[in-house]
């Protein structure tokens, strides 16, 4: 019964490291001709991906009350790593606006440069 536990309990975290791997490989096909709206919905699949990966290891967790060393490592990767990685692309996909067809390449670079060491700020374009 233990043994078929514990195999049960690696094949569920198989299950959802799966789907979690499945969503990062997609991540290489971002291109400078790729359309805004992609983008957007991209980082809104990384953010759906985050939340279903944190469902499905708690509901694995919960199955599994017996380990309650694995709830803590899960519950510390849960809010460590993915509630993080879900914020981020909910963010970004938050920045990926303008019209639906306007590619990601054609957008305008502005960012700021900030000098820790001399003390100043300069915008950059």
């Amino acid at each position: 019964m233990y043994l078929t536990s514990i195999a049960n309990l690696g094949k569920g975290f198989l299950d959802v490291f799966v789907t979690f791997g499945d969503m990062v490989a997609g991540a290489f096909g971002i291109k400078a001709d790729t359309k805004k709206s992609d983008i957007g919905k991209y980082f809104t699949d990384i953010e759906s991906t985050m939340t279903t990966v944190k469902k499905k290891l708690q509901d694995e967790v919960a199955k599994n009350g017996n380990y309650v060393k694995v709830k803590t490592v899960v519950d510390k990767f849960v809010a460590d790593v993915l509630d993080k990685i879900a914020e981020g692309a909910k963010i970004a996909a938050s920045g990926a606006t303008g019209t639906s067809s306007e590619l990601i390449g054609s957008a305008t670079k502005k960012f700021w440069c900030y000098g820790s060491q001399s003390g100043f700020n300069k915008h950059v374009s």
